[in-house]
């Protein structure tokens, strides 16, 4: 035997895979069993995942594709639109101009906006931001479908859906998801901040954060990292109904990619974003009746996975789903988009299973 084929015997045990990298092997590839299991049965083009541990990238990668007429795939920077997950962005602004002594918790619509004559006028930028406030939420079926190319709706036209509609409730005194509660909030980061609030949450939120593909859906142009949305109808996948991201201000008119919005949630709760007292107060539940299991924070939310306490946000736009979860006693951290009708949150709840090493719905995929 020549020296050189003693040498590579020397050498082969000390490249063979440790158990960690084993393990990382057999995660990444439940993730890929995992998305292409639900891409088969749903009619979605594509989707972005992205799994951190700790400082552990495990996934941050595309499955299947974003624009299907230009058979171009999805990455990890495909961006797509990300609908109320845009209300973490808002309330981390809301709660950086509280830090610079801008804004008060216990400041009235009523006093921030006086122009504003609908319900909840006595209602504070607290009630607006955990969903308390009893403002009902305009209806989606009256934003869209129509062209996203057209202008987007002044404010005018938007207070107009839900201005003269009467109270759900006296502020304060249950829960109710609002969107118009969160569109007030971005007109009053806007009045404190100066226009646009678009403006504000790029300049003290996003870059500050590392992000590079996230902002208003409107100031994200280039066809080439953009998804496009589609629909399904009896397993056919057909073109979205047409909305303007826009319309939604800031209750819903961000996109973003998923190795950003790991940044992102990195960002709020290691101080860079807002201060750790002020994540704390985004994540201290309302202390009302809301959905079983839910607990709801300022633009997060809270619950858990089989007693593994998480803090979340969804989005969805005609088109798209988004989810993104952190599981902080896990260190864990994961985001999954899709441009279609996809049950994000299924997805990224068996993906949590699989890190995790939970119970799964289904044993195999």
């Amino acid at each position: 035997m020549g020296m050189g084929a003693v040498l590579l015997l020397v050498l082969l045990p000390a490249c063979a895979p440790g158990p960690a990298e084993r393990e990382r092997a057999r995660l990444r590839a439940d993730v890929d069993s995992i998305a292409a299991w639900f891409l088969r049965l749903d009619p979605t083009p594509g989707m972005s995942i992205a799994v951190v541990r700790g400082g552990d990238t495990l996934v941050m990668k595309g499955y299947g594709m974003a624009r299907l007429e230009a058979g171009t795939p999805v990455t990890s920077g495909t961006v797509f639109a990300i609908g109320s997950i845009t209300k973490s962005f808002t309330a981390a602004a809301v709660m950086r101009l509280v830090e610079e002594g801008r804004l008060r918790l216990d400041a009235t619509v009523g006093e921030l906006l006086p122009e504003y004559r609908g319900p909840g006028r006595t209602a504070t930028v607290h009630h607006l931001l955990n969903h308390t406030s009893g403002i009902p939420t305009y209806p989606r079926s009256m934003v869209g479908p129509r062209d996203p190319a057209e202008a987007e709706r002044t404010p005018a036209e938007m207070l107009a859906l839900f201005s003269g509609q009467p109270p759900d409730f006296a502020p304060g005194a249950d829960f109710r998801y609002s969107n118009s509660a969160y569109y007030l909030l971005g007109l009053i980061v806007e009045r404190v901040s100066g226009p646009p609030d678009g403006a504000y949450v790029e300049r003290a939120l996003v870059r500050p954060a590392g992000l590079r593909r996230t902002g208003l859906c409107s100031a994200i142009s280039a066809d080439s990292v953009r998804a496009k949305g589609y629909d399904g109808f009896i397993g056919r996948v057909r073109d979205a109904p047409r909305e303007n991201p826009g319309d939604h201000g800031a209750a819903g008119s961000m996109c973003s990619t998923s190795r950003d919005l790991v940044r992102w949630m990195h960002a709020l709760r290691e101080g860079v974003a807002v201060s750790p007292a002020s994540y704390e107060r985004m994540t201290v539940d309302a202390a009302v009746p809301a959905w079983e299991r839910t607990r709801v924070g300022y633009g997060l939310m809270m619950g858990e996975i089989q007693g593994h306490p998480m803090i979340f946000h969804g989005g969805s736009l005609a088109g798209f789903n988004s989810v993104m979860l952190h599981f902080p006693a896990d260190a864990l951290t994961i985001v999954v988009l899709a441009n279609g009708p996809m049950p994000v949150q299924n997805v990224a709840a068996e993906v949590a299973r699989a890190v995790l090493g939970l119970e799964r719905v289904r044993r195999e995929y």
